[in-house]
């Protein structure tokens, strides 16, 4: 195009030019002349009309210079439209990629970006599709076909890091995020809204949670009225109730069924988003610990042992490749792999002179007393690790952590001479103990997690990567030093393999204030609050257009006024 208009609509205004034309044509233009008498004329003055119906009269100077003072007045209108890739910045468009966005919402969002890039048309458009993270789809023009790759699958909508990623990659241009409410934690300064939220009531489980055979089900209610409802386990009614505007309700029961498996289901007649209405829970168990008691325990010390673990069953005793070994310390036991708990020796062992103190933030310490606590210990024995337990400077229990799921706990402590066992912190840091161990045993950290939150896996030694599967789609994460944190934005359930062992994990969906879609019709109007004006490039020669067309119209004007038109 010669002028590179992307604006067609001003084209219209030449319709100023046939309307001027009619004006000229049939406006009167009777005219008063003084002449000399006619008998003082030579001849008659005689007028040729021989077959001619329609006269057509000669057009005045003045048609032929305010019909070039439209055309002008065309072109300096069109002149600030114009657009350039080298003046025009781009337009970056931010896909909300939620789950609310489902359906209706993406439909009218993708109607509404469409419409509104249509007003410029050949303008450099970049696509990016933000849910938990950023996505870029494509660097290409306003006519890239942004809906085959706009699935809305993701649990949240983190408009700030779009914002950022935009910022940093595309200084300059102008921000166009399509969503269906008022993005949270973030400035929209600057940014157009393009807003397509719908309104709906909706009921969702909010937290659901198994330990044991003990559930606890939490049920949201983001509708302004009661609505009734029906709570089924693997396709059987578990309760039926009515739950009322905004209100939270709790499930605590008990489990004593034989499925691994359970999947909750929340059914509501009135209920217009059915995303967060389903989770599926893996029945949890805690797996005892698998421990072995060295031969170079002493008596003392192996009798304790062995009388605080023989009803807890947290733990079981092995006699090979035990998760947890209970030794004397030495240099040799601590060169070998896995989980230790030691025992450091002295020659003459001393009491506490002061109560010990506690490192409260250790997580093995959870619930335990010092109170009428004896502790006796070897003063000046050297133990590696972090010190958790202190008398008078000398540490009493360390904690030593390493790669590869593996942790070593030392105690600088005279068993005969000391009370620990006739008190209640005995057990109980064996029960801590134990959970510890299955923090760092190999495997997922939990087998049932929400999509906002971490996969905590721990490696084995030697595995470089984790392969997950779901419904035949495949993917891998990389394991460093042991360990990986990863997410897992899709719903449903998991497979993981490390190489070695194969491992189940479930991902329900994370509810948050997105499911709230009532105040999206507030946003209708917002848009319009952020015109474009940022990409508009003012042509030097629109203005001289403009100016030229002026002054012609001034001059058409004057000259019609000293000729007395």
């Amino acid at each position: 195009m010669i002028w590179g208009w992307e604006n067609s609509w001003y084209f219209f205004l030449a319709a100023a030019l046939p309307v001027l034309l009619l004006l000229y044509w049939f406006r009167h233009r009777g005219k008063r002349f003084y002449t000399a008498a006619l008998f003082l004329w030579d001849e008659g003055n005689a007028e040729s009309r021989a077959s001619g119906r329609i006269t057509v009269q000669k057009l005045p100077l003045s048609f032929f210079l305010e019909a070039t003072a439209i055309l002008l007045l065309i072109c300096g209108a069109a002149g600030f439209f114009t657009s350039s890739e080298e003046k025009f910045p781009p337009a970056v468009v931010v896909l909300n990629n939620a789950f609310p966005m489902k359906e209706k919402p993406l439909e009218q969002g993708a109607k509404k970006v469409k419409k509104y890039l249509s007003r410029f048309p050949h303008r450099r458009v970049i696509w990016l599709r933000c849910g938990r993270d950023v996505e870029l789809l494509s660097r290409s023009d306003w006519k890239f076909d942004f809906e085959k790759q706009w699935n809305a699958d993701d649990a949240e909508f983190d408009a700030g890091k779009a914002l950022a990623y935009a910022g940093k990659n595309f200084p300059g241009s102008e921000v166009v995020i399509v969503t269906d409410r008022i993005p949270d934690n973030c400035s929209l300064k600057g940014v157009t809204l393009l807003c397509s939220g719908v309104a709906g009531n909706n009921l969702a489980v909010a937290n659901a949670r198994i330990k044991g055979e003990r559930i606890l089900l939490e049920i949201h209610s983001f509708s302004d009225r009661e609505m009734p409802a029906q709570l089924k386990v693997n396709n059987r009614i578990l309760e039926s109730f009515v739950i009322g505007k905004e209100e939270r309700k709790i499930f605590n029961f008990r489990w004593s069924g034989a499925q691994k498996q359970l999947e909750f289901t929340l059914e509501s007649p009135g209920d217009s988003f059915e995303y967060d209405n389903k989770v599926l829970l893996l029945k949890e168990s805690a797996v005892p610990v698998t421990y072995h008691l060295d031969k170079g325990l002493s008596t003392v010390e192996k009798r304790l042992v062995e009388e605080a673990l023989k009803d807890n069953p947290d733990f079981q005793v092995v006699s090979e490749n035990p998760e947890l070994l209970i030794a004397p310390y030495s240099k040799e036991l601590k060169k070998r792999s896995g989980s230790k708990l030691f025992f450091h020796r002295g020659k003459s062992p001393r009491f506490a002179a002061l109560t010990p103190l506690f490192n409260e933030d250790e997580k093995i310490l959870t619930g335990l007393k010092s109170s009428a606590l004896k502790w006796a210990f070897y003063p000046g024995v050297q133990m590696a690790g972090k010190g958790v337990i202190f008398s008078d400077g000398t540490p009493l229990l360390s904690v030593e952590k390493y790669g590869y799921s593996s942790c070593v706990f030392h105690l600088n402590l005279a068993v005969e001479y000391s009370n620990l066992h006739r008190l209640p912190f005995w057990p109980g840091f064996f029960c801590n103990l134990a959970e510890y161990c299955r923090l760092n045993r190999i495997g997922p950290r939990e087998n049932n997690i929400r999509s906002g939150e971490l996969l905590v896996f721990n490696a084995a030694r030697g595995v470089k990567r984790l392969i997950w599967e779901k419904a035949e789609v495949k993917g891998e994460f990389p394991v460093s030093e042991g360990k990986t944190l990863a997410q897992l934005k899709r719903c449903g359930l998991y497979t993981l393999d490390d190489g070695r062992e194969k491992f189940r994990i479930s991902v329900n969906p994370a509810v948050s204030e997105l499911s709230d879609r009532r105040q999206c019709k507030t946003l209708e109007h917002y848009a319009e609050l952020a015109p474009l004006t940022q990409g508009r490039a003012l042509k030097k020669w629109s203005q001289l257009f403009i100016v030229g067309a002026l002054l012609l119209l001034m001059f058409n004007y004057c000259w019609n006024f000293r000729s007395g038109k």
